[in-house]
């Protein structure tokens, strides 16, 4: 009799496993099919914005790394109903230490599919804001990037500012209006207003030096954001100098790049995934 409850607890482990793998196949087959429609959907917009190809390459890169961490949990679920298989013994011990081993996988499964669907929710809330974003964009007045995971909105100072300045053009100040109108509507978020420059040294002027310079210009667009209705607890600003260039300062057309306002959406910590126990044994 013991022998025969043995071989039945296996059989319902082996189950078990089995309708778990078929779950994880279908959660993928869902991601796959959800990935399409997204994908058809920003072709429609392209002509607005090539920065939303960005946009979908991430989702892929987040995606491609959902598959790799079932599929590694998957091998796992294998190798679990193939112990189960081969034994026809266990004692009570050995019984409760599978058990605990497929409900751990199992969590970590759950676990997966709720980044994922985190991943797929802020991707829907970056289409949104890139939409409202794309009179900016087609009129060439600001770009929208996806850089590390973060929304960056750029505004040249070519736009914004005089040459060592940091009093805002008149036209600068009517983009930096229409970009509050869009951001002070996404609650409880935090920007970053961060200054940039080129490598050019300081030689007059009030700005002794290119981190002064950006600084103070980061801190001029904050001022004119909270103005146009932002709250300040969402904004914070930095100056970078010339030490996070987008391009070599090479050429006149590399420097011009390089002078620039980035509004940077921050990430929350509940958004950055601690991916590293999924795949530890």
């Amino acid at each position: 009799m013991r022998y025969t409850g043995t071989i039945l607890l296996g059989s319902a482990l082996i189950i078990g496993l089995t309708g778990c793998y078929a779950d994880v196949e279908n959660k993928l087959n869902r991601c796959v099919s959800r990935l399409g429609a997204v994908e058809a959907g920003i072709a429609k917009k392209q002509r607005h914005s090539t920065d939303m190809v960005a946009v979908v390459a991430n989702l892929k890169k987040q995606l491609k790394r959902y598959q790799d961490q079932t599929a590694f949990l998957t091998r796992r679920l294998e190798a679990l109903g193939e112990k189960v298989g081969a034994v026809t013994t266990m004692s009570a011990k050995e019984k409760a230490d599978l058990a605990k081993k497929l409900a751990v996988t199992r969590l970590r499964l759950a676990q997966m599919e709720a980044a994922r669907a985190k991943a797929v929710a802020r991707l829907g809330k970056l289409r949104a804001l890139l939409k409202r974003f794309a009179a900016l964009i087609k009129s060439g007045k600001i770009q929208v990037k996806l850089r590390d995971g973060r929304m960056v909105v750029v505004l040249s100072s070519k736009v914004l500012f005089a040459p060592g300045k940091t009093f805002v053009k008149p036209l600068g100040r009517k983009a930096i209006a229409q970009i509050t109108t869009v951001l002070k509507g996404v609650i409880g978020r935090q920007f970053q207003v961060a200054g940039h420059t080129d490598n050019t040294p300081m030689r007059r002027g009030r700005y002794r030096s290119n981190w002064a310079l950006s600084t103070a210009r980061a801190v001029a667009v904050v001022r004119l954001m909270i103005k146009s209705g932002m709250p300040g607890g969402q904004l914070s600003a930095a100056g970078y100098g010339h030490f996070s260039p987008v391009k070599p300062n090479t050429t006149k057309a590399n420097k011009a790049e390089n002078r620039r306002i980035e509004i940077v959406l921050q990430p929350r910590l509940d958004e950055l995934p601690n991916l590293k126990s999924l795949f530890e044994k």
